[in-house]
């Protein structure tokens, strides 16, 4: 009943899959949202597995959203899976347009870059704003995040329009 699915997307998709697995998580929701995020920053499109549904206009998911947090139901696009991770992708979307805006020719190298080593550092299958915290470790170059880091802008940028809260700055720095 359903259309060959043999897309390059939904190949980059489950490769993400792979990703977070061989990183040490869960899958869950961080699984399904990560291996989006994967999909997305390689093809750079927001969308994934266009004609899954036997129409090639509309994709399956959408990096592109406005899903928001929920710390009792995952997200306001749902606590399935699939539709929770929408709430990871959209984060990291976010993160990219901001980050192309910025960094016009490194914005898929930077991010990339985040995105993948952030599968090290998680753990378990849940999205919390500790992700941001996550990106934010990692993108440090002084050893104190609470000074800022080098792309802090664009990472809370993306997250916090997502309701996945970057920390506050420490005051007086």
């Amino acid at each position: 009943n359903y259309a060959n699915t043999a897309f390059a997307g939904v190949a980059y998709h489950e490769y993400g899959h792979h990703l977070v697995q061989s990183g040490g998580s869960g899958q869950g929701a961080y699984g399904e949202g990560m291996a989006d995020v994967i999909s997305s920053l390689i093809d750079d499109d927001p969308g994934l597995a266009y004609g899954f549904r036997r129409t090639c206009a509309t994709p399956l998911r959408n990096a592109d959203n406005n899903c928001q947090y929920s710390s009792t139901s995952c997200s306001s696009c749902g606590s399935e899976a699939h539709a929770c991770g929408n709430l990871l992708s959209g984060a990291f979307w976010g993160v990219r347009n901001a980050m192309r805006a910025a960094y016009p020719e490194t914005y898929r190298e930077l991010l990339s870059a985040l995105a993948l080593t952030s599968t090290l550092v998680h753990r378990g299958s849940s999205i919390t704003p500790g992700i941001a915290v996550d990106l934010l470790t990692l993108d440090d170059d002084d050893g104190d995040i609470q000074n800022g880091t080098p792309h802090r802008a664009q990472i809370c940028q993306g997250f916090n329009a997502h309701g996945l809260t970057c920390p506050d700055l420490a005051v007086g720095l």
